[in-house]
């Protein structure tokens, strides 16, 4: 269920990426449960660091390959923020997950053809760093991973949910 939540508003009055991952799970979370009875409510939001700077999804060609180039032999770190919400019970749960993906140098001619399958598919601004992290470009290019794996490949923190769905009786 799409939130509708103006993401632009949180990024001025949030500039730590961490806490801004966790606000925008929360709003969307909130936004989404205000319409539900009887529910459990996750939502999640990512947030893609690159040379210090927070990175939006790219808007065009030009964009994806600039995100891709910029982590090409370094690092990015990724926040993703979840957010639950039992709207029987009112109860709520915040937290966040962190991963630091390492990259070999990436060809800029590896870039090209990833990018031209990409728009020919999905176009570039599914996910916020310009390329797939499950696909065969992206597991060709990491060196190492750090931190949640099912952020990786599921795109959601699975280890920070799992336990709180239990506690709360949730049975999965």
């Amino acid at each position: 269920i799409p939130s509708n939540v103006d993401e632009n508003a949180y990024k001025l009055q949030y500039p730590d990426p961490r806490e801004l991952s966790m606000k925008l799970a929360e709003a969307k979370a909130e936004a989404v449960a205000k319409a539900q009875n009887d529910a459990i409510v996750i939502a999640s939001d990512t947030v893609n660091i690159r040379g210090g700077q927070i990175h939006d999804k790219p808007k065009s060609y030009e964009e994806a390959f600039a995100m891709i180039k910029k982590v090409s032999n370094t690092h990015e770190i990724v926040y993703s923020g979840v957010c639950m919400i039992n709207t029987a019970t009112k109860r709520k749960h915040m937290d966040v997950a962190e991963l630091i993906v390492h990259f070999n140098p990436i060809r800029d001619e590896d870039i090209h053809h990833h990018l031209k399958e990409l728009e020919a598919t999905k176009g570039f601004g599914h996910t916020s760093t310009g390329f797939d992290p499950t696909s065969m470009f992206a597991l060709k290019h990491h060196k190492r991973i750090e931190g949640s794996s099912s952020l990786l490949i599921y795109g959601i923190p699975f280890e920070l949910l799992l336990p709180k769905l239990r506690e709360w009786d949730i049975n999965i």
